[in-house]
């Protein structure tokens, strides 16, 4: 799988992706606090959050996107969490599927992605996948 798009779980219309994409709706669980342990020695107890945000599979967020009803359905997306390599995914298979075109024109328009002018786009499209947990 490909855990490229990284989005808050909430969509606009009040739902979540695990719903609006007919998976189990694990988005409602509780799971370990991303600064997970209180301080304390031998009896640390790790802290359960709700699943707020998420790096889901592209392949997912393009069928999110057209189930949720369009980009404007996604509540927030985290470009800069977001790997380049969906973009470049994309833009491979973009002329041979609607849903990927919608799902590239929508990292295009919410992470300020253009074609035409070289700097976000190519910044974005340069980054190496490893460069989040390097930095």
């Amino acid at each position: 799988m490909a855990y490229h798009i990284c989005i808050e779980m909430d969509s606009s219309e009040g739902s979540n992706f695990c719903t609006v994409t007919g998976q189990p709706n694990w988005c409602d669980d509780q799971m370990p606090c991303a600064d997970g342990a209180q301080p304390g020695g031998a009896s640390e107890a790790i802290l359960e959050c709700p699943v707020r945000n998420w790096c889901v599979c592209e392949w997912a967020f393009k069928d999110y996107i057209a189930a949720a009803g369009g980009c404007d359905a996604i509540k927030n997306i985290n470009c800069d969490a977001t790997n380049a390599l969906a973009v470049a995914h994309y833009e491979a298979k973009e002329a041979a599927d609607p849903k990927v075109a919608a799902a590239l024109a929508c990292l295009e328009s919410r992470c300020g992605l253009t074609k035409s002018v070289d700097g976000a786009y190519d910044e974005f499209d340069k980054k190496e996948p490893w460069d989040e947990v390097l930095s």
